[in-house]
Formats: structure tokens, sequence, C-alpha cells
């Protein structure tokens, strides 16, 4: 008789959480952003146990992937600081934003509230 190998048990493997946070926004699309944004951090936290600080970054870093998919614009990570972020359009152009650029720019912008229960992540509604 040949040897007999026991089957294993399938094991769960967990998705981590940029794709759980993708599918979760990507099934409210359709939804205001910050609505969105909101229902997917609070999914995380409730669903995934996750840490509310750890579920918004997880939520906006999805968000933000989602929405760059066809653009052509992206952001210069080894150029930008804690100071200042760096843009390329599409033309190849670098834009240099300091923090005091991108606050005058939002200056009179709808921010909205992006987590409903620490009121700390805005985000622009357009």
């Amino acid at each position: 008789m040949g040897t007999v190998t026991p089957i294993r048990q399938a094991k769960f493997c967990p998705l981590d959480s940029e794709n759980v946070a993708i599918a979760r926004l990507w099934n409210h699309r359709d939804w205001p952003r910050h609505e969105a944004l909101d229902d997917c951090i609070d999914y995380l936290c409730d669903a995934h146990d996750m840490p509310r600080h750890r579920a918004e970054n997880a939520a906006f870093q999805a968000l933000a992937e989602m929405e760059s998919v066809n653009a052509r614009g992206t952001i210069d990570i080894a150029s930008t600081t804690s100071h200042a972020v760096v843009i390329t359009n599409r033309a190849g152009q670098r834009i240099a934003l300091t923090v005091r650029d991108l606050r005058r720019l939002l200056d009179g912008q709808d921010l909205q509230c992006g987590n409903s229960v620490t009121g700390k992540l805005l985000m622009l509604e357009h």
C-alpha cells in the first residue's frame, strides 16, 4: 500500500488592509468621497479590529490610489518631505508646494470630515 498523506485543512489567507480598503471603497464609488472614506474607516476598525489611525491611513491611501489610476500626474516621493510636496504633471514639469502654498490653496475650500469619529481627517469634496 502507498503512503497516505493527510489533507491539510485549508487556511484562510486574509487580504492586506490596502486591498480590503480598496474593495470597500470600490463598492461605494458613487458616494461622496468623505462618506465613502468614513464608511471604510469604520469598516476597517469594526470588521478587522484595526486601530483608527491605521484605518484612516489605509482608507485614505486606497482612495488616493483609486483616484490616481488614470491620472498622469504623480507625487515625486524622492523629493517630497514633511515641508514640501513635489508633483510631476503630465507634461513632466515639477511643481513644488510648501505647506504655506498648500494652506493658501485650501483657504476657502469646502473641507469635509473624512472620519466622523475623530474629526481630525479632513479632505476636499469636489
